[in-house]
């Protein structure tokens, strides 16, 4: 069943302003991070931006394809709409769930059945060719994750996405409502905001990048710089695991530069060398500042895998 109508915040045009509204509770960009199903922001990161210690990557902002993702919405919403012949209406409202506070979305627009009105929210994404695997069935997870949330803030019955692959191919499909899906967002979600964001706890950590720059910032202060926290027995045991993967790495790197040296002195002055499986192995130049040193310091081995391991 479809929650009621939702409330409209403000503009979107207005960044800075919607910025502000958007932390008042979780996008539906964001939900998959809440809910710890992020590719690229984490719970934590999350947890840091909603409470005002982090801005956030500030790579982003002048990353190449979020840039050339806003200057091409447009033009692939008039693509859409020409080629599915839909109707479409931009939007560039903030809305947020009457029944759910914590839940949030931007649209990028609205669409719906050939000859009819828009009636269902329409998300736009500018994929790179390398994600293009990912469309295959679909969009990908945390797209999924965003659209359900959409339709949790609307009470819409399906949502489109349409993305732009490559720059050069246009792929859409619709996805329906999933009420196991928005259950789940719905109780991951107030768990986050109320008891992490509200209560001001923040989650457990994963081993992303984004986690240790999170908590770069959460923690960057130090008031007190002679004090100590007192750890609690339940870190003895993380403390001598850190240890035996520091020890492991060691070693690791110890025998990977043994068998590179191994495989150097079989291959001798050879340009390559090939194994019976087919893998190859062949010296790569690596340039460094100028620098009065032998050449052959900086030459590397790059390893070419074989057909079979290809497959």
């Amino acid at each position: 069943m479809a929650d009621g109508g939702p409330i409209v915040l403000g503009s979107a045009l207005d960044r800075e302003r919607w910025l502000q509204l958007r932390r008042s509770g979780i996008g539906a960009s964001e939900i998959a991070s809440a809910l710890g199903e992020s590719p690229w922001l984490s719970a934590t990161e999350l947890y840091a931006i909603k409470i005002g210690a982090s801005e956030g990557d500030p790579s982003l902002d002048e990353a190449e394809h979020v840039y050339w993702g806003n200057q091409l919405e447009a033009s692939i919403i008039d693509g859409y709409k020409q080629r599915t012949g839909r109707p479409v209406r931009r939007a560039a409202v903030l809305l947020r769930s009457a029944e759910h506070p914590w839940a949030l979305c931007t649209l990028d627009g609205e669409t719906g059945d050939v000859g009819s009105e828009p009636a269902w929210p329409l998300e736009i994404k500018n994929i790179g060719m390398h994600k293009a695997h990912e469309w295959e069935e679909g969009p990908p997870r945390h797209y999924f994750l965003q659209l359900q949330q959409q339709l949790l803030v609307t009470g819409a019955e399906k949502a489109t996405a349409a993305a732009l692959i490559g720059g050069q191919r246009l792929v859409w499909c619709d996805v329906e409502r999933d009420e196991v899906e928005i259950r789940h967002i719905k109780h991951a979600g107030r768990i986050f905001w109320e008891q992490c964001v509200e209560a001001g706890v923040c989650p457990k950590p994963d081993g992303s990048d984004s986690a240790s720059r999170a908590l770069a910032a959460l923690y960057r202060e130090r008031p007190h710089p002679e004090s100590f926290a007192q750890l609690g027995g339940d870190m003895l045991d993380l403390d001598e695991e850190l240890c035996g993967l520091k020890q492991a790495k060691t070693a690791i790197k110890k025998r990977e530069a043994e068998i590179e040296n191994l495989l150097k002195a079989a291959i001798g002055t050879a340009e390559n060398g090939v194994l019976p499986s087919g893998t190859r192995y062949s010296w790569k130049q690596q340039t460094r500042a100028a620098h009065a040193v032998d050449e052959a310091t900086f030459r590397v081995l790059r390893r070419h895998a074989s057909k079979s391991e290809k497959r």
